[in-house]
């Protein structure tokens, strides 16, 4: 599946109206929620047109996040049910089996109209989704591909490798959250999916240009001194969900005047109407001029027909072409 801007927003989007500031009124579902060592767990299943269903799982605050890795064992732990391969941080996967079996409820509610499920998170809600999303795909259900942004890691090299659902991952400028779990607390983790970087000008790659992920974790790391609070305060600007709804919009607001401009302007042009493309199977055609036998003319006048005053006078050329003089 090809990642596309428009799905990449409303996805976005639905993660930011999960942390309850819709601006939109959806047709939900279903909510469901589960409490987690004083944290809640909660999903909503939105029900949109052309088929689809739209799991979304609600964030949390970057205090929260890091309360919640440090509750849990750093280790990755194996699935007990066997489902997902390698292992992956013992709190995602908590949260997850604490809501899995309502979530799997409310899919087959909704079967018989659905085609496509979608699952999409921020921070840790996008982790969450990225196990539900492989948990309800082996299971056999119509999951199309996961949306997460600003999602920490979830699992190890393992777990990474054998992840086969089409997961499109959105990090923003100086967000740290998807370099948790650090490796300094005693194993490596992996990424899933296919990063989408967005830089704070809102420029969107398919990686950091600049530099990659290592260089790219110093360089937030590296902080003056002097400097180190508002270093870190910019660091947790960059992981909220409204960064990436502005970035993403930005970037769908161009990608759609580069299609009009591709799709209209292109032909606008005077070479176009002489000589159309060849791609699109018409024959180029020749400059206009008059036949052989068209007789002279000695000084054509043009005049401005709202006050009779000439213009300009004008001379046939030796190819018979009108031009002015």
């Amino acid at each position: 599946m090809r990642d596309s801007i428009a799905i990449a927003y409303k996805m976005a989007s639905i993660s930011q109206d999960a942390y309850g500031n819709s601006k939109e009124k959806r047709q939900q579902v279903d909510i469901i929620t589960s409490k987690i060592t004083n944290c809640w767990v909660k999903c909503y299943l939105i029900n949109r047109d052309y088929g689809e269903l739209i799991v979304a799982f609600k964030g949390t605050t970057f205090s929260n996040l890091m309360e919640w890795l440090s509750n849990f064992s750093a280790l990755p732990v194996g699935d007990s049910l066997k489902v997902h391969e390698g292992c992956v941080h013992e709190g995602f996967l908590i949260a997850f089996n604490s809501v899995k079996d309502r979530i799997e409820k409310a899919l087959n509610k909704n079967l018989d109209t659905v085609q496509d499920i979608y699952f999409t998170g921020h921070s840790r809600g996008g982790a969450i989704a990225v196990l539900a999303a492989d948990y309800f795909k082996k299971r056999g259900y119509p999951v199309k591909c996961v949306y997460t942004f600003g999602s920490p890691q979830v699992g190890d090299v393992k777990f990474s490798r054998q992840y086969m659902v089409p997961h499109f991952r959105y990090e923003y400028g100086r967000d740290i959250v998807p370099f948790l779990p650090d490796p300094s607390w005693g194993i490596v983790y992996r990424h899933t999916g296919e990063l989408r970087y967005m830089d704070q000008e809102g420029s969107l790659t398919k990686r950091d240009k600049r530099c990659g992920e290592a260089q790219r974790l110093a360089k937030i790391s590296d902080r003056d001194f002097a400097n180190w609070e508002e270093s870190f305060k910019e660091n947790l600007r960059d992981h909220k969900i409204d960064k990436y709804v502005e970035a993403i919009e930005k970037n769908l607001i161009f990608s759609r005047v580069d299609v009009y401009r591709n799709e209209f302007l292109n032909y606008h042009f005077p070479q176009d109407y002489l000589f159309p493309p060849e791609e699109e199977g018409l024959v180029p055609a020749k400059p206009i001029r008059p036949p052989k036998d068209f007789p002279p003319a000695e000084a054509p006048i043009l005049i401005d027909e709202q006050d009779d005053k000439i213009v300009s006078n004008c001379q046939v050329n030796r190819d018979n072409c009108l031009v002015l003089v």
